[in-house]
């Protein structure tokens, strides 16, 4: 039995949020800001200051006692010394799962309500 065509738009629609979260997270980097950008040479890091605020810069590099990049399409500078914290997008193996998990379950609950639906009455 071959799935009807809305069938299939239906289930695709439900898991095209899983494919396009990529189940990734910000996580914190436990060396220095001038390790963090040699060692891993990252598109982007999400910069938390010592006031509390937060930035993501793409094209990170530290010169001497500053990072600089960019803040959407504006150069952004920041000594050092201001900078809190670095972080990287990680792939996240648990909300991976959960998210599949997840789909799945909703996917098998629709293909259920439409067989049930599509059953002749007695």
């Amino acid at each position: 039995m071959h799935a009807h065509p809305p069938f299939r738009r239906l289930i695709a629609f439900i898991l095209l949020p899983t494919h396009l979260a990529a189940c990734t997270t910000w996580q914190t980097q436990d060396l220095s800001p001038q390790q963090v950008i040699a060692q891993e040479q990252p598109d982007k890091v999400l910069v938390k200051l010592a006031d509390g605020s937060k930035v993501v810069l793409t094209g990170p590099q530290v010169s001497g006692d500053t990072l600089s990049g960019y803040d959407g399409t504006e150069p952004y500078r920041v000594p050092l010394a201001d900078v809190s914290a670095i972080e990287l997008k990680e792939a996240d193996t648990l909300l991976t799962v959960g998210v599949i998990f997840g789909a799945l379950v909703v996917v098998g609950v629709v293909v259920t309500i439409a067989v049930i639906e599509s059953l002749p009455e007695n």
